[in-house]
């Protein structure tokens, strides 16, 4: 879809050479995160949550056994099941590591139920005995066994605290009314956030290996490190003087650092083509630092859109100085500073506006289309018309708008009379 050279924006360019590509902003996010995780550590740690799930999920008489488990030790939990990491809900992916630190004492003791009913007598079964099979009780421990290990509490925690930087961020880039400065603006935002907790490593670690050695005692495990090896190969060999400085040095600053490097890879200057256009926002022109010269050549890059391009040099130092003059409070975004901009002095200026917010940052609002192409099956289309079918489809999309059922049935009847209709509920 998005290369250069054979995708579709490619494709389009042929055509139009002035269309601009925008990348979904979600998706660039998505893609940061999955490269973060593909350290051994955080690979493994998704590996370990997905087979729990798919331990649960793929068996009835487990997830009952789960249910009662939950309802014995957990009653004011509101969740039933254990969510998965979803492949196609990013904000979902965040929300799971977060039921399943809520529930990582409750697994451990389902485990422990699977392994030794007989330990377990008020979570009998409904015909008295459960009989686990072999191959459920060797999953059972195996499972059990990773979560109980010190090291795999460790990457978790870290992990979540880590991720929990960028879940507002991923919710927030998938709203219907975001523009391109606020996303920007978002963006930047966190990627300081992160900044800062690498600079601030050393304090921030000790809160979290607290939070860690608390789930540890409650679970009995001992606090330990992995057995160094004299060649580094396969685990992490950095010298330490303790757990925590161990953790610190081969977990924290790893992630941190690939996130940084990923997210300022993926959201450069460079890949925000629209970015001159954020010197329309009046609270960022007002500064004397900006080179209105630079941003006016990169503003002309939509020059056949201009009602007068040759005066729009002018025009824009005429913006700036109308802004560093007033008192009143500046708008800081470009819906905002659009309800602002005289289209009559300014006329240049509120063209580009109106292409600014237009720009998008995200495909989400597609995706919501693209969900409900399950309903677009032959079964569907074989017993209606064209007509119905796509109207069907659009109420679906658009489901918070509501119909007059019996207002539809009239139009129904007055654009088809029947014999049939003559004696309805409308005479």
């Amino acid at each position: 879809m998005s290369s250069g050279k054979e995708g579709v924006q490619a494709k389009i360019k042929e055509i139009s050479p002035l269309a601009l590509f925008t990348h979904c902003y979600a998706h660039c996010l998505n893609l940061s995160i999955a490269a973060t995780c593909q350290l051994s550590e955080v690979r493994n740690l998704i590996g370990l949550i997905n087979e729990t799930y798919l331990f649960l999920n793929n068996s009835p008489k487990r997830q009952k056994l789960f249910e009662l488990a939950l309802k014995e030790y957990m009653p004011e939990n509101s969740h039933s099941k254990l969510p998965g990491l979803c492949k196609t809900r990013w904000v979902e992916r965040h929300s799971c590591l977060d039921v399943f630190l809520e529930m990582y004492e409750l697994l451990v003791t389902f485990l422990d139920a699977v392994i030794s009913t007989h330990e377990y007598p008020n979570l009998k079964s409904s015909t008295g005995s459960w009989n686990w099979d072999e191959d459920t009780i060797t999953k059972a421990q195996g499972l059990k066994a990773s979560l109980l290990s010190f090291q795999t509490v460790v990457v978790f925690i870290t992990t979540k605290n880590i991720l929990d930087e960028v879940k507002a961020l991923a919710s927030k880039l998938q709203k219907r009314d975001q523009d391109i400065f606020e996303a920007y603006m978002m963006v930047d935002e966190v990627i300081g956030n992160i900044k800062s907790a690498r600079k601030n490593i050393d304090s921030d670690f000790q809160i979290w290996y607290k939070e860690i050695l608390d789930l540890t005692e409650k679970l009995g495990i001992v606090e330990a490190i992995p057995r160094k090896t004299s060649i580094q190969r396969n685990r992490s060999n950095t010298p330490s003087s303790s757990p925590i400085d161990h953790y610190k040095k081969s977990v924290a600053i790893p992630l941190l650092d690939s996130l940084i490097i990923q997210m300022q890879d993926r959201f450069s200057d460079e890949d925000r083509h629209a970015r001159h256009l954020l010197y329309l926002v009046p609270s960022i022109i007002v500064n004397d630092t900006l080179e209105l010269s630079e941003a006016t050549e990169g503003m002309l890059f939509w020059e056949n859109d201009l009602p007068f391009p040759k005066s729009f040099g002018n025009e824009l130092q005429r913006w700036q100085s109308m802004w560093q003059s007033a008192e009143k409070e500046l708008p800081s975004n470009l819906l905002l500073a659009l309800g602002a901009c005289d289209v009559d002095a300014f006329p240049n200026i509120h063209r580009l506006r109106l292409i600014a917010c237009t720009l998008p940052i995200s495909s989400a609002e597609a995706e919501r289309s693209f969900s409900l192409m399950k309903r677009i099956k032959t079964c569907t289309r074989s017993t209606m018309s064209e007509e119905r079918f796509s109207d069907l489809t659009v109420i679906a999309m658009h489901y918070p708008e509501r119909f007059e059922v019996d207002e539809i049935c009239e139009a129904f009847v007055k654009a088809h009379p029947r014999r049939l209709f003559q004696a309805t509920l409308f005479d």
